[in-house]
């Protein structure tokens, strides 16, 4: 089944080529850091797991010096352990952030395609949408896991008001495993 961006493509005969995304500038107080955007604008996608991810990996990455920057609105959860950024940066300044970051973890949303696009090392998780038809389009696939749950066989709901979400059936241990593959730490700091 092709990617969603090469139908959308065929219906209006338009080129694909690779996007340009502004950028500016944005300061933070450290030099280490990931990135984590927990929202999105349909409430299918997420994932209400964040916290025990960080959690999970706050040590970890503690003892590297590494700190998490949470991206998004700021009607988006707090996740307890960040440099909260929620509601204070615009698009541009999250792209800045994003494609400096060590690693970028979220939602199926902007922030995963830009992470891709950026050819940072990408954790994404994936419920109600399908990872192959709205996953980055550009990646590394070295150091991107797209993890999709696997929603007892069934297919993508495709909806925004799925219940119950499948994509918080996706394990934070997961998530946190690919995380320290990838920044390639030790599991225990």
């Amino acid at each position: 089944m092709p990617h969603l961006i090469e139908t959308y493509a065929r219906s209006t005969g338009l080129k694909i080529d690779r996007p340009w995304l502004k950028e500016d500038f944005y300061s933070l107080p450290f030099e280490r850091y990931i990135t984590l955007a927990s929202g999105s604008n349909q409430g299918a996608k997420n994932y209400d797991y964040w916290q025990e991810v960080i959690s999970i990996l706050l040590p970890i990455l503690s003892a590297s010096n590494i700190s998490v920057v949470l991206l998004g609105g700021k009607d988006d959860p707090p996740i307890n352990g960040t440099h909260d950024l929620r509601g204070k940066t615009s698009y541009a300044q999250s792209y800045y952030l994003i494609k400096r970051a060590m690693l970028h973890m979220g939602n199926d949303s902007w922030t995963a395609h830009a992470a891709g696009w950026s050819d940072i090392p990408l954790v994404a998780v994936y419920g109600s949408t399908d990872k192959t038809l709205h996953g980055p389009r550009w990646f590394n696939k070295a150091y991107t896991a797209l993890l999709e749950s696997h929603r007892g066989g069934a297919k993508p709901s495709f909806t925004s008001g799925e219940s119950p979400k499948t994509v918080n059936w996706v394990d934070p241990f997961e998530v946190a495993s690919k995380v320290i593959e990838f920044l390639a730490l030790p599991p225990y700091g």
